[in-house]
């Protein structure tokens, strides 16, 4: 028993030895395993957060084992089950316990175990763990040992985590109060500094070392030492509720500032205490108060002012008022103007008040003037304010800058010609301006009504009547584009509506038929045809008499475009990709929504296929340069006069894309397979051309018919179409006669009749090439032998037409 309680005060000395208990755990645990004659020890530690145990420390452990059972997990095998239940778990043979580590008890060759909880104030810190070679060698009095021991340890443990707390609050208390922006200092009965945080030695300049022990009069002078005094003896008598009191002191560079102190008295057994002084700075919020008492004193005054101002805004909201009720029934924009003029000189504002807008197409000569002088109303020539002297004149700088513009001492030096009217004191031009875009036009107005210059109020108060001026200019702008995009869209469905598609044959009936049912479905469409057949007429009406009509119908000719642009203008590029190249959309994008037609799809490139093939099943389209995907939703009609089959055989279109085209196929027959539909054909477009032309009708002579009826129309409806507008522009009598027609068509007339084998002669290639030369000569001779202009003309680019005039050797007079 003597030997145990000598064991206990020696443990317990070396665990009270230093403020971190751990480091003697290794000492601790030697000691108990040698007095209880056991093998092996170990104590781990737990990690409440990580819900890990720890080794701190190991007796009778091999180096390869003290590495693999370095750390246990909470509840695994028995260390881990008493860490976590805080229940002592004893083994006194281990070969029938299945929670022991078999691996690591019989490596060490254990028979029996002890693993005790390390607990304090009920909350278990570790476990400290015993291990024998022989069974049954526990008793009691080794158990009651290490209950001991183990308590020993975790009371020292609590007491080290309690000292570091202690500490760190400690030093956080330290560290909020030295930053703190208030004055903390600490004095003893005599007002000695013993304390100051860091706040207030840099406020005033002051070094800690240099003013510990000095009096507070030495340092903030007398007069505010016998403050401090007068409060110590406050609180030495008992008082409980002093009053904080305001003082004011210097900081190191002189300034005053004003200062509100707090005292606390800290005892310190009966007769010894200190005194706490807490001081925050006032300055700031003196300030303020000052700043508003002199806002208040002006507000008062602004209020007075405003009284003023508010009964001329009355009269003046007065004619606002009666302005916006009346506008709504004044249909004419010039009238409008008149009014609202007439309110601005009669609310009081200005004597001599002009209007100027723009036309609708954003130029600088006016369309619209209204103007009131001396109370009474003028016309304002438009030529006052003709574009060439607008440009020059400060009505442009207005104009152009879009904000209220202000000219003083116009007098003799006059800056256009204007000043011939208003020939003196200070002009205010406010422009007519709604929303971002550039402004509608502008108010000018002079010689304020009661001398007074222009001032931001008055600018503010003219600017509502300029708002009703915008509103009125704007209104009747919108009504023009309404009316405009009304008449566009009726001439869009009567253009491309299905009776503009001329034909009662069966090829034409099934044409009709297939449009009928694909109009309100999404499905990809393949066109086919001859070129001249209406491939696109066909497509414009599927789009236009379909669910997508209200979206847009864009239309691109993949073999107009040369290939390395072709990408650009189908998927949108983004900028910087090429020097002077902009961000735009492509035809995907600007058919969001709506259709796309591919016309001439075959000759697009295979690189080129592969990405529309993507499109197609992602519905998703990436600019040129750019790698943001974009959500697209369009219909896709593709148009081709070649043979796909043929195609995908020869390896020049790929056959995912044309099963992804080739969902419904539409097949229009060449004009020379339904020649029932000629007379029909002929008498749509003869009637067409005469509204268009503004012609009268004529007839087409039965030698004509006979002809149209023979010819082979390489060209189809297409040629057939020009063939007839050229006889009815070109010929001269009521009826279009065999004259009349273009020299292809008299050729082979003239060939078919002198040796009855014209069709032999000449194959459809040869036709084909004879209605182009004949197509691109017309449109030259149109405009000049100018080929840009006639490819613009033919829709066609200007490399094409150039290769075009090269290929067919037309020549091109000097």
């Amino acid at each position: 028993m003597q030997t145990e309680r000598v064991l206990f005060e020696e443990i317990f000395s070396l665990l009270a030895a230093s403020d971190s208990p751990d480091d003697n755990l290794q000492v601790v645990l030697d000691r108990v395993v040698r007095r209880l004659d056991f093998e092996s020890g170990a104590i781990f530690l737990l990690d409440p957060m990580k819900r890990v145990l720890t080794r701190r420390a190991g007796v009778g452990l091999p180096q390869r084992l003290l590495e693999e059972y370095d750390e246990l997990r909470v509840g695994e095998g028995i260390i881990g089950e008493v860490a976590e239940t805080g229940i002592r778990i004893v083994v006194r043979d281990t070969s029938g316990d299945d929670r022991v580590l078999r691996r690591f008890i019989f490596d060490l060759g254990l028979r029996s175990f002890v693993s005790e909880p390390i607990r304090a104030r009920g909350e278990v810190l570790g476990v400290l763990n015993i291990g024998s070679e022989s069974t049954g060698s526990i008793s009691k009095g080794d158990l009651s040992l290490l209950a001991a021991v183990a308590g020993q340890i975790g009371i020292a443990l609590d007491n080290a985590r309690l000292l570091h707390r202690s500490r760190r609050s400690e030093q956080l208390y330290r560290h909020l109060l030295d930053h703190a922006p208030d004055l903390n200092f600490l004095c003893d009965t005599h007002l000695r500094l013993i304390r100051i945080n860091r706040g207030g030695l840099i406020q005033f300049g002051l070094e800690e070392d240099g003013v510990v022990g000095k009096t507070l009069g030495d340092l903030l002078g007398e007069k505010a030492a016998n403050k401090f005094s007068k409060t110590k003896d406050a609180l030495v008598q008992g008082e409980r509720e002093l009053r904080p009191f305001e003082m004011t002191l210097h900081d190191r560079d002189g300034a005053e500032l004003f200062y509100e102190f707090r005292a606390n008295l800290i005892r310190e057994g009966e007769d010894r205490f200190f005194l706490h002084f807490v001081g925050r700075d006032l300055t700031r919020r003196r300030e303020l108060e000052s700043r508003l008492r002199d806002y208040a004193e002006g507000l008062e005054h602004m209020v007075d002012r405003r009284t003023v101002q508010l009964q001329e805004a009355k009269s003046q909201m007065a004619y606002l008022f009666e302005i916006a009720t009346r506008l709504p029934h004044i249909e004419s924009v010039a009238e409008k103007l008149e009014l609202i003029v007439g309110a601005i000189v009669q609310a009081g504002l200005f004597r001599k008040v002009m209007i100027r807008i723009h036309d609708a197409e954003g130029t600088r000569s006016a369309i619209s003037s209204h103007g009131y002088v001396n109370d009474e109303a003028t016309v304002v020539e438009d030529q006052l304010f003709a574009p060439r002297a607008l440009q020059s004149s400060f009505l442009g700088d207005a104009s152009r800058v879009g904000v209220a513009y202000l000219v003083t001492g116009i007098g003799g030096e006059s800056r256009d010609e204007a000043s011939e009217l208003w020939a003196s004191g200070d002009r205010l031009i406010v422009p007519l301006e709604r929303g971002e875009s550039e402004p509608l036009g502008f108010l000018v107005a002079e010689d304020p009504i009661g001398g007074r210059r222009p001032t931001e109020e008055l600018v503010q108060v003219l600017e509502l009547f300029v708002s009703q001026a915008a509103l009125a200019v704007e209104e009747e702008r919108l009504a023009r584009r309404l009316e405009e995009a009304d008449r566009l869209k009726k001439e869009i469905t009567e253009r491309y509506g299905l009776e503009n598609i001329v034909g009662d044959s069966k090829g034409m009936r099934n044409v009709f038929d297939s449009i009928w049912k694909l109009g309100e479905v999404r499905s990809s469409v393949l066109i086919t045809g001859e070129s001249g057949t209406g491939k696109e007429l066909v497509a414009s009406a599927i789009h236009y008499n379909g669910a997508r009509r209200e979206g847009p119908f864009v239309k691109i000719n993949c073999a107009a475009i040369p290939e390395m642009l072709l990408e650009s203008e189908l998927f949108g590029i983004e900028e910087r990709v090429a020097t002077g190249v902009d961000r735009r959309m492509g035809k995907f994008e600007q058919a969001d929504g709506g259709s796309l037609l591919l016309d001439e799809v075959a000759d697009m490139s295979m690189v080129t296929q592969a990405k529309v093939l993507r499109i197609l099943q992602e519905r998703i389209v990436e600019r040129v340069g750019g790698d943001q995907p974009r959500p697209v939703d369009v219909r896709i009609l593709a148009a081709t006069n070649r043979d796909l089959q043929e195609e995908m055989e020869a390896g020049r279109f790929r056959r995912d894309l044309y099963y992804r085209l080739h969902v419904v196929a539409i097949h229009l027959p060449a004009l020379r397979e339904r020649r029932e539909d000629i007379p029909a054909l002929v008498d749509h477009q003869i009637r067409r051309c005469c509204e268009e032309q503004g012609l009268a009708p004529r007839k087409v002579s039965p030698a004509v018919m006979r002809l149209f009826h023979q010819y082979p129309w390489p060209g189809n409806v297409r040629q057939l179409n020009n063939c007839l507008e050229r006889s009815l522009v070109m010929g001269g009598s009521n009826e279009i006669v065999i004259e009349d027609l273009p020299p292809a068509l008299l050729v082979w007339q003239e060939e078919r009749e002198s040796g009855g084998q014209g069709e032999e002669l000449r194959d459809l290639a040869e036709s084909l090439a004879d209605y182009e030369r004949e197509m691109i000569r017309d449109a030259l001779e149109r405009t000049g032998w100018i080929q840009s202009k006639a490819a613009r003309l033919l829709g066609i680019s200007e490399r094409a037409m150039w290769y075009r005039v090269k290929k067919l050797k037309i020549p091109i007079p000097l």
